[in-house]
């Protein structure tokens, strides 16, 4: 959207130009390896390569619990998904900080800044798990 574009582009002040010319559903402004337009899904900023989408497994352990760590965004709303072939993806209840949800496989971020959220959830073992966050 051409709001989000010329927020993005002149959040710094140092562009020189047309911010909704610099912006684009492929590119990548800020060079961080994610796109511009997975940048404006995820509610982080196009101009800042230091802020993006990052979600990291931190532990598997041998009774299959697994964590992951994520930034969360105010406003955008999380959910973790698993897969064994990469083709059929169910959602997973998962736990923040041990705090149960009580919406079982949502996360509606509430914070007012940027922050580390760690999220674990069980899993039966088998030969490979494969997970992906889903933002809205």
């Amino acid at each position: 959207p051409d709001a989000w574009e010329r927020y993005q582009v002149n959040s710094d002040g140092s562009f020189q130009g047309d911010p909704l010319g610099a912006l684009s559903r492929e590119g990548d402004f800020d060079r961080d390896g994610q796109s511009d337009w997975d940048e404006y899904i995820a509610g982080t900023f196009a101009a800042f390569s230091d802020d993006s989408l990052v979600f990291r497994i931190l532990d598997v352990s041998d009774e299959g619990r697994t964590s992951f760590e994520f930034f969360a965004v105010n406003g955008k709303t999380y959910t973790l998904e698993v897969s064994n072939d990469a083709k059929r993806w169910t959602r997973e209840a998962f736990e923040i900080d041990g705090a149960p949800l009580q919406t079982g496989s949502a996360y509606k971020a509430a914070a007012t800044e940027m922050s580390v959220m760690h999220v674990t959830h069980s899993l039966p073992r088998s030969n490979k798990q494969l997970y992906r966050l889903r933002v809205n």
